[in-house]
């Protein structure tokens, strides 16, 4: 995929307004809930079994008036958290990261040939989409992070996402057609530079 493809698929549309305000309440919840699930979210990323991961997700949406407002506590976030597991395990890393504010003492290391990683069994994601967040979080740690820093569907996150464009060409193998919207290739960042941040011997808990 050339550069100027690349580029058209990250400018694209985050998803219809009923979906980004799902989105911004399950970021809303976990940001609220991660303090009292923490030990469950780690769980969920690191899992490799479907029934752990299960019960982890479960015990994550249990956190009852975790929302800005008593009415969006009652259930809303409980369908966004079935709809995409990539994204959900996306908005989970994200929730992990800023609680811990460790990312940032990540510095690029040199690329690889292959990037494999037993998360990638879990994620809900093509392999290729996951092998090259891999790649851009060990070779691009610091873009990631400003991707992360941006409110999702904002300009700014299109800025960021505009300026990732070269690592991610370089990282994304060779004839895949990306076709993941910026929403996706958000949650697939935030996770991958989590696993890099917290591999998972060393999770925070």
């Amino acid at each position: 995929m050339s550069l100027f493809a690349l580029a058209l698929v990250l400018s694209g549309a985050g998803g219809a307004a009923t979906t980004q305000a799902d989105d911004r309440l399950t970021r809303d919840y976990l940001a609220c809930a991660m303090p009292k699930r923490t030990k469950e979210m780690v769980d969920l990323l690191n899992t490799m079994d479907e029934g752990d991961y299960g019960r982890a997700a479960n015990s994550v949406t249990a956190v009852e008036r975790c929302a800005k407002t008593e009415k969006e506590a009652t259930a809303p976030f409980m369908a966004a958290f079935g709809a995409d597991r990539g994204k959900l395990r996306g908005m989970v890393a994200e929730a992990l990261l800023n609680g811990a504010q460790r990312a940032g003492q990540l510095a690029p290391l040199p690329p690889m040939k292959v990037y494999a990683a037993n998360w990638f069994l879990l994620s809900g994601r093509p392999r290729p989409v996951d092998e090259m967040a891999m790649c851009v979080a060990e070779t691009d740690p610091a873009g990631i992070e400003a991707l992360l820093a941006t409110a999702p569907t904002s300009r700014a996150q299109s800025r960021a996402l505009s300026a990732l464009t070269p690592s991610i060409g370089n990282c994304l193998a060779r004839g895949y057609q990306l076709n993941t919207m910026p929403t996706g290739l958000r949650s697939a960042l935030a996770e991958a530079l989590y696993h890099r941040a917290f591999p998972a011997s060393g999770a925070a808990r």
